[in-house]
Parts: structure tokens; C-alpha cells; sequence
């Protein structure tokens, strides 16, 4: 039996849905002859225009793209928008947060840094895996039920961590040595 009472977590910063019918547009018409005729309702109804809810412009959009793309660290990019609020007031690339940044990075396919058979991995992490044809072996003929993984976590002040590959027999054998 299900325990819920059917209600919906709200976003942290509210839903765009006005539960109404907001009459405000701009409808382009565009003639054969090129020209162009727009009608315009400006009058909003049922909602305001909150910061956080309008979306970041084409324009700022790319000027933030190109800065990924330029290898620029996602905070310092933060850091240099969010000190560029002036006296004009706050606009909506203010908000921005590191989500908004990750959006732009993988819609502008800028998120090939890591490599493409190993997803996970990213272009400046260093793996090492070191196992002998001897040890290959021993693990093909003890690895059929179970095997054992041991790991060093913080014991170094380089950051690396040491893991082992064991198999379950009388003694455990070390089959393989993880170094990342």
C-alpha cells in the first residue's frame, strides 16, 4: 500500500505554471514581398517577470560557451559574472549557477574533455593498472565465485589512492594494482 498522499515536492525556486492564461505576445507575420508585421500584447497576466525564471540570452549564452570552451574554471566564471552586477541592477546571468553552466557546456557539446571510451574519466586523470600474464591467469582460475578488492583512501599527500585486486583462494593472490 502506497503511503502517498499524492502531493509533488515544489522547485526550490517555484514553478513557472500560473495555473491561467497569460495574454501577452509577439506574433511575426512575414509577407512575400519580405516585409514583416508584428502584433504586440504586453499586458502579463497571472504572473510576474521573476529573474529566475526568464532564460539566459542567445548572446550570453555563447559569450559563456566560448569561456568553457577556453578551458576557463567554472567558478572563476561564476566569480567574474557575479562581480559584474552594477548599479544598473541584477539581470537574470547574475543567477547563474554551476547546473546553468553544465547545461551550456553539454547543449554547445563543449563536454569532450573526457575520454570516449571510458566516460567517466576526464582528459588530465591518470590511471595506472599493472598486471602480469602470471597474474591474468591466477585470476581467470580463482575469480569464478568471488573476488576481493582492497583499498588505500588518503594515506598519501599527492591524493592518489592504491587499490588491489585479490582473489579468494586459501591465502588470497594479488592480481592486479589500481593506481589513480
Amino acid at each position: 500500500m502506497s503511503e502517498s498522499k499524492g502531493l509533488r515536492h515544489l522547485k526550490i525556486l517555484g514553478s513557472n505554471k500560473i495555473n491561467a492564461y497569460c495574454p501577452a505576445a509577439l506574433k511575426v507575420t512575414e509577407h512575400t514581398d519580405g516585409k514583416c508585421i508584428v502584433s504586440y500584447q504586453k499586458v502579463h497576466v497571472g504572473h510576474q517577470n521573476d529573474l529566475n525564471h526568464l532564460f539566459l540570452t542567445a548572446d550570453e549564452r555563447k559569450n559563456i560557451a566560448s569561456k568553457i570552451a577556453a578551458k576557463i574554471l567554472l567558478d572563476n566564471i561564476l566569480d567574474e559574472i557575479r562581480n559584474s552586477i552594477s548599479d544598473a541592477g541584477l539581470e537574470r546571468v547574475h543567477l547563474l549557477t554551476k547546473k546553468d553552466l553544465h547545461n551550456i557546456e553539454k547543449s554547445f557539446n563543449l563536454s569532450s574533455n573526457s575520454c570516449t571510451q571510458y566516460s567517466f574519466l576526464k582528459e588530465n586523470d591518470f590511471v595506472l593498472i599493472i598486471m602480469t600474464e602470471a597474474q591474468e591467469e591466477i585470476l581467470k582460475k580463482f575469480s569464478s565465485d568471488c573476488i576481493c578488492i582492497d583499498g588505500t583512501h588518503g594515506v598519501n599527500g599527492y591524493g592518489f589512492e592504491f587499490v588491489t585486486l585479490l582473489t579468494i583462494d586459501d591465502k588470497g593472490f594479488p592480481c592486479a594494482f589500481f593506481n589513480f
